[in-house]
């Protein structure tokens, strides 16, 4: 195969149109040049586009474990719904238009950031579009590819940009229409950075992807300071996804962008066996369906040329279009497993002759004993450096199909770093159950209670004029937060 079909993950040429100011990045394992040195994160990396990752089944399914729902209860489960209500609702790739989203969708509600509440809406939402297989923008539009050391003296310094135009796929120093520059900063000890500077006067404008990559200054991920104050903001939520969110899932998942992939683990040919056909989605829509456990889905499956000598697993395979998010609850709440495994259907089109080849319809089916992404709420520790709760931890699992793209790995070479797609694995979304917590930093001991500060405090809240919702449900009320908050200022 790989001697077959040499060109691997492109955009089609009637995708790409006239250039624009805004780009997305792209999320896949690091490469080996990507050292703690300058500054990257030990699980993934920047890609150029030729090497993505990405989902190739057009189902997804999500869960909670018994830790999230004992935690956050119901209306944390609808927190989590309504974010995955913004990804179902989009149109498929193929008619997905970013002009038709805002350059900024991040908002203020005052009575949280009085509260100094996180919304566990958005950065749930968050780590999704990164889960699709996006990173932070603001972090990657411009990166160090080299720092070298001749002297004690001199310091190298080869920079390079991973963003990308959305329609161009050029690579772009604008996010959401933002102008970026950079400066090369030393932010630990023998740890250097190429920080964006946002060129325009006015606030940036900002990503949603970018919230989990820029939300802290830990150290890893540094961005521009204006970009990383509002990220830091108490009370901040996004309305929805902005135009380069939009822009860099149009191109993973659009059919023009093709790559040789095999199909996920546990993928066979349909069969004719009786499964519970649910043919709504999930996201807290009024189609959404009651939770149940082992259920069958169906989406497509019918129609089509069928091939009936075995499944087609290794082929050129286009983006999926269109990516649904539907719920299926564990039913062991130890293991994170189905009482009984989940089936999903759907038609798989892939061409065996590269990719000029005539593509083939044929009907699988994937039988899965633990959801695609799992929920759950954990004791995540705390930062480095500074005692502040982590609030949101995911697994990051890759599988590369670089090799089947590409006969890079030659002498020198880095090798092939993609395409790919995500790993069978379950995502665990883990998000932090430490509930209130109180920060004292001075410079004096013997510090009280009076002197400290609300830390840390996960809420949902809108635009409206609904008070907040503080979790744990029935254990933290709002009263004791105000109570908190207006005796330290």
């Amino acid at each position: 195969m790989k001697n077959l079909i040499k060109l691997l993950y492109g955009v089609a040429a009637s995708v790409a149109v006239g250039g624009s100011a805004h780009a997305f990045s792209l999320a896949g394992p690091p490469a080996s040049w990507m050292t703690a040195d300058m500054n990257y994160d030990p699980a993934f990396g920047p890609m150029t586009p030729g090497e993505g990752y990405r989902y190739n089944s057009p189902v997804l399914v999500y869960g909670f474990d018994q830790s999230f729902v004992e935690f956050f209860g119901a209306e944390g489960v609808a927190a989590v719904e309504s974010a995955i209500k913004i990804l179902n609702d989009l149109p498929a790739a193929s008619a997905l238009d970013p002009a038709n989203y805002p350059t900024s969708t991040a908002r203020v509600n005052q009575s949280a950031r009085r509260l100094r509440l996180f919304d566990l809406k958005t950065s749930v939402l968050s780590a999704l579009v990164e889960n699709m297989g996006l990173v932070a923008p603001e972090r990657y539009v411009w990166t160090l590819r080299q720092v070298e050391r001749p002297n004690e003296f001199t310091r190298n310094f080869l920079t390079l940009r991973r963003n990308y135009d959305p329609f161009t796929v050029l690579p772009s120093s604008f996010i959401n229409g933002t102008l970026y520059t950079f400066q090369i900063q030393q932010t630990a000890p023998d740890v250097w950075e190429a920080v964006e500077i946002s060129v325009d006067p006015a606030e940036p404008n900002v990503s949603v992807v970018g919230f989990l990559g820029g939300e802290t200054d830990s150290g890893v991920g540094r961005i521009d300071p204006r970009a990383q104050r509002i990220y830091n903001s108490r009370g901040l939520f996004f309305s929805g996804l902005t135009q380069d969110d939009v822009g860099g899932l149009r191109y993973l998942y659009h059919p023009g962008t093709v790559a040789v992939e095999q199909l996920p683990a546990g993928t066979t040919l349909r069969t004719s066996s009786s499964v519970d056909q649910i043919t709504s989605g999930g996201g807290g829509g009024q189609s959404a369906w009651t939770p149940v456990y082992g259920v069958g889905l169906v989406t497509g499956g019918t129609g089509g040329a069928t091939n009936t000598t075995g499944v087609v697993d290794i082929g050129v395979r286009r983006g999926v279009d269109k990516v649904t998010f539907v719920r299926g609850d564990v039913g062991n709440q130890v293991l994170g497993t189905f009482r009984r495994p989940v089936v999903v259907r759907y038609s798989d089109s892939v061409s065996t002759n590269g990719v000029g080849g005539t593509f083939r319809t044929q009907n699988v089916e994937r039988t899965m004993t633990a959801p695609d992404i799992l929920f759950t709420a954990e004791d995540l520790g705390t930062g480095a450096g500074f005692p502040v709760p982590v609030f949101l931890a995911r697994t990051v699992a890759y599988q590369n199909l670089g090799p089947l793209n590409s006969n890079q790995g030659g002498a020198g070479s880095v090798g092939a770093l993609g395409p790919g797609i995500k790993d069978s694995a379950t995502t665990v979304i883990a998000l932090a159950r430490v509930g209130l917590t109180e920060l004292n930093s001075s410079s004096e001991d013997n510090l009280t209670e009076e002197q400290g500060f609300t830390s840390y405090m996960w809420g949902s809240f809108d635009g409206s004029t609904n008070a907040p919702i503080v979790y744990p449900v029935g254990r933290v009320n709002l009263r004791m937060v105000e109570s908190i908050v207006r005796n330290r200022n």
